[in-house]
């Protein structure tokens, strides 16, 4: 009888402790989204609601190679047979060139390469099938400056060129360790804010910046160290936010000549950069030696995919 009694009362324990964890829960909710329409709570699952969700996110290293204006005038001028004489290389002036700036001359990551990194971590899961989160999930601003603990100046060596032609040259890029940025999300209603916040956890295995975790290397992996709850500071953050980054320009020397129209599309499309071809490795052996073990036949196939493209 009396272990009925105990059994009895643990049950309702129970019960009161899950019914103030699901309280717990809607609170976090309220202050983890702001308000745009209206805050719901996960049953309501209203599919065109709209939440905006600001995140602090930490990167332990970041390596930054920025596409700038004279990179791209050199590529134009290579592609349409314009020779031009090649400069010597300045360490400082190749360091600062690497450096992404909005207009404020702050140092910045794109809102793009983070949305990227969580599309590809979202990819295949069945928590997010159906939602399309490419079109309906964005990471707002045109600029997101970062602040860092400390700031390193890398010299690798790298081939260049088609393989197996490749040749020996050297790249002058900043690194930047403990670096702290913010993502201001607007995301659809259906998905759960903790749900949102896993989806940019698991992005952040992905990365941002060169070498990073998506093309084999390991720098810019991020992670959701915090929330944003106060309207005043996410409207400071946004603002800071809304600096666009100077934009790349063909210049007038171009304009009459030939080009590829494949690779203007990739350079109007921020697509077309030098971006790991130092860092990751250039031969099989160099690969199995990277990973540590034999390569597999999916791994093989992605690296001579990339060396020749």
């Amino acid at each position: 009888m009396r272990a009925a009694k105990n059994g009895g009362k643990k049950a309702k324990d129970y019960q009161e402790s899950a019914g103030t964890a699901r309280a717990r829960s809607y609170v976090q909710l309220e202050h983890l989204v702001s308000r745009e329409e209206e805050i719901l709570l996960p049953e309501e699952n209203n599919p065109d609601a709209r939440f905006t969700m600001c995140l602090e996110v930490h990167i332990d290293a970041l390596i930054m190679h920025a596409f700038d204006q004279k990179t791209m005038e050199q590529v134009l001028s290579k592609q349409m047979g314009i020779l031009q004489e090649r400069e010597p290389k300045v360490p400082r002036t190749c360091l600062e060139r690497a450096t992404l700036r909005n207009a404020d001359g702050k140092i910045c990551i794109l809102p793009v390469a983070f949305k990227k990194s969580i599309i590809s971590g979202a990819t295949g899961l069945e928590s997010t099938s159906g939602m399309n989160l490419r079109s309906k999930m964005f990471v707002t601003g045109h600029s997101i400056p970062i602040t860092y603990e400390t700031q390193s100046n890398r010299v690798d060596m790298v081939r260049v060129g088609q393989f197996p032609n490749k040749v020996a040259d050297v790249r002058f890029r900043p690194q930047f360790d403990g670096v702290t940025a913010h993502l201001v999300i607007r995301y659809p209603g259906k998905i759960p804010a903790q749900t949102m916040v896993d989806l940019v956890n698991r992005g952040g295995q992905y990365g941002v910046g060169e070498w990073r975790p998506e093309k084999g290397g390991s720098f810019g992996a991020y992670r959701v160290v915090g929330v944003v709850s106060d309207i005043k500071e996410i409207s400071r953050i946004m603002s800071e936010q809304s600096v666009r980054v100077p934009p790349l320009t063909i210049p007038d020397w171009a304009l009459d000549h030939e080009i590829s129209t494949v690779l203007a599309a990739k350079i109007m499309s921020g697509d077309y950069s030098e971006e790991e071809e130092g860092c990751r490795p250039a031969t099989k052996e160099e690969l199995e030696a990277h990973l540590g073990r034999p390569a597999t036949k999916e791994e093989l196939a992605e690296f001579f995919r990339e060396v020749t493209a």
